[in-house]
């Protein structure tokens, strides 16, 4: 393996937690393999449970690849992630809803690449001044394609394209991403992708970076770093002093989120050279600069002295050898003139070019400074009148809602023949596929019976975390009936959907019922 360049940096941006971890390190597993690793997790959920989750995802990353046997890198990097996800899902199970996106990239013997990723943080590729996105978002615009749910353009223009659909920690197992996305987003093709990894070359840069380093400005719609200062970092600087710079881009647009970023740059002896030529052509310009001004006066000079020459020549011929005696003694005496002159003339222009650069830094300090208080005072009053509006929208009515994708499915199918004198008469239930809508999360569900007003629990399959359900989830709610009776009553009933928040009756777009099954219990 070649001397591969590692660097990371990290700010908290506008947020008052770091949520985000980053670590760049070489590795020597216990299998034998030397690797070259960066890794980003992006912690989600409130009470310092996302940082926790980040935390616990960069350490169980780590720790499990320095213990592991496995010499294929593309398991290795499962495994660990595998692992890592375990190690988050027992601790947040019991405790509230927290999870973490992971990518991770590794160079391995042979300076070849390797990734793995869940979540939407992402993994640039740095070649040739062109910057190549090597990941793939695991939202819903991508997710629903992939399960045959929805078209690729239905799914990018549906309102909940970008909610994160795969994390570390919801679930006790995970789906580990190892694939190559470029030019390309059908994940069996950039998984064969992955198994052979990607050869790295002189000059090549790896980026692994949090959504808080590239996702849009909501002032500027724009990236918080552009694909063309990354490039012009990635091709100048190296390890640490690169990943600072990239985050300073964002920090100095103002990043509403934590930053991260980890760097690993192949070898380039360009890039210094690429670096120190900005530096080179400011010298050249001076240089000229200089000359030019000690050729204006060395001219001005010598013209005054070949004027004098040749008016003493028109007064006195006779004297011809003193004159030409003296005339020498003056072009001498105008040339050392000329020579000090320049010389004055260099020096106060390195002078007064200094002092105004300075000035114009200490200007342009000034201004940035101003602006960046005027925009944060801005960011931040913009920040509040949101979540004071994302408060109000979820103690309302209007911030929840749902479809009904499948169901009712009846439990035993319909029609059921009852044998009242069975010794052990069957279970009944009914149960609905619905995909939760709106802009709130659900908490704490419990369904009113129409006929009698009662209020229960019903079952939940398929949420992350109970008792939450989050917005673009899918998840199974199956209502039981105690009796035979309780289920042929139950094709007049209907049920309404409630949720602990203020005891707010959803406003449902389509109600539970089974009143389209003629008979089910006879």
């Amino acid at each position: 393996m070649s001397s591969i360049i590692l660097g990371m940096h990290y700010d908290l941006g506008q947020r008052e937690l770091y949520e985000d971890r980053v670590d760049v390190q070489t590795v020597q597993t216990a299998g034998g393999l030397q690797l070259a690793v960066a890794l980003v997790a992006d912690g989600v959920g409130g009470e310092n449970k996302g940082e926790r989750a980040a935390q616990l995802a960069k350490d169980g990353v780590i720790s499990y690849l320095r213990q592991g046997q496995e010499t294929n890198v593309p398991a290795l990097l499962s495994q660990a992630v595998q692992y890592a996800n375990q190690l988050i899902h027992q601790e947040v199970k019991d405790s509230g809803n927290a999870s973490t996106t992971l990518a991770l990239a590794v160079i391995a013997p042979g300076n070849t690449l390797f990734i793995a990723n869940v979540g939407d943080s992402r993994i640039y590729l740095c070649r040739n001044n062109k910057l190549t996105q090597l990941t793939i978002d695991h939202n819903f615009a991508t997710i629903m394609p992939w399960q045959n749910k929805l078209s690729p353009e239905v799914a990018r223009q549906h309102p909940r394209a970008d909610v994160l659909m795969r994390a570390l920690g919801p679930k006790a197992d995970v789906v580990v991403d190892t694939g190559f996305y470029v030019g390309t987003t059908d994940y069996r093709t950039a998984g064969e992708r992955g198994l052979n990894g990607l050869p790295l070359k002189e000059g090549d840069a790896i980026l692994v970076c949090s959504d808080g380093l590239i996702k849009l400005s909501p002032q500027t719609k724009q990236p918080y770093a552009t694909e063309e200062e990354i490039v012009q970092v990635l091709t100048t600087q190296e390890g640490e002093k690169a990943a600072r710079s990239l985050v300073s881009f964002a920090l100095g647009r103002n990043a509403d989120d934590n930053v991260s970023a980890g760097v690993l740059q192949m070898p380039d002896p360009s890039r210094h050279r690429r670096a120190l030529a900005p530096l080179h052509r400011w010298g050249a310009i001076g240089l000229l600069a200089a000359l030019v001004v000690i050729g204006l006066v060395s001219s001005s000079l010598n013209r005054q002295a070949a004027t004098r020459i040749a008016a003493v020549e028109a007064t006195a011929v006779s004297e011809q050898v003193t004159i030409t005696a003296i005339a020498q003694m003056e072009q001498t005496t105008a040339t050392a003139l000329a020579q000090n002159q320049a010389a004055q003339a260099t020096q106060s222009a390195a002078t007064a070019t200094a002092e105004a650069q300075v000035q114009a830094k200490d200007a342009q300090a000034t201004q940035s400074a101003a602006t960046a208080t005027a925009e944060a005072a801005a960011e931040a009053q913009a920040q509040a009148a949101a979540e004071a509006a994302a408060e109000a929208l979820c103690n309302s009515k209007e911030g929840y809602r749902y479809e009904v994708i499948n169901g009712p499915v009846l439990n035993p199918p319909a029609p059921v023949t009852v044998n009242r004198n069975a010794p052990n008469p069957p279970s009944f239930s009914a149960s609905w596929q619905l995909t939760i809508g709106g802009s709130c999360g659900w908490h704490n569900v419990r369904v009113r019976s129409a006929n009698d007003n009662t209020l229960f629990a019903p079952l939940l399959e398929g949420n992350q975390q109970p008792p939450l359900v989050s917005v673009g989830e899918t998840i199974t709610l199956t209502i039981p009936f105690d009796s035979a009776e309780a289920a042929r009553d139950s094709i007049e009933d209907s049920w309404t959907i409630i949720l602990a928040v203020n005891d707010l009756e959803l406003a449902v777009e389509v109600p539970l019922t089974i009143d389209n099954v003629e008979k089910w219990v006879t």
